[in-house]
């Protein structure tokens, strides 16, 4: 479909930024993400109240 998917990557100093991803494959576990990341990037998996 023409779903957009997006994810918060986190910078050096704790910043987040968030980033449009291309999605694979894709469960309700997991996804496989094609393109949008870097090697060795870190992605939030999930947000608290307050923090965005």
């Amino acid at each position: 479909g023409d779903d957009q998917y997006g994810v918060f990557v986190i910078g050096p100093e704790g910043n987040m930024t968030f980033r449009l991803v291309e999605v694979g494959l894709m469960d309700s576990y997991s996804a496989e993400i094609k393109s949008g990341l870097e090697l060795n990037e870190i992605v939030s998996t999930g947000l608290s109240v307050g923090t965005y």
